[in-house]
């Protein structure tokens, strides 16, 4: 059996410090929320989770196109001061997407 081409499709994106932060704190807090209605976190959160705390600057196609939804949604809380860094990061998605 192949892999759909979004799973196997790496993309490099080149984020700051501070927007590692910020996708960190949204994916623990989207996990979090799992855990509490004792509901599986999804693998492709857990698998960006430890790609950001190994410093890996590579994300799949899924795992972007996710993460935009994830950012955009209204399922996590984006501190009004960490609203740029957000706003950095789903622009270096969609432009990775492409």
């Amino acid at each position: 059996m192949s892999t759909p081409p979004q799973e196997a499709d790496s993309r490099t994106v080149d984020l700051t410090r501070e927007e590692r932060w910020v996708v960190h704190h949204a994916l623990v807090q989207r996990a979090d929320t799992y855990l509490e209605d004792e509901r599986t976190v999804p693998a492709w959160l857990v698998q960006v989770v430890e790609s950001i705390e190994a410093d890996h600057d590579t994300i799949t196609v899924r795992q972007g196109q996710k993460l935009i939804s994830l950012l955009r949604g209204d399922c996590v809380s984006i501190p009004d001061a960490d609203q740029e860094a957000v706003d950095g990061v789903l622009v270096e998605l969609e432009a990775a997407l492409v």
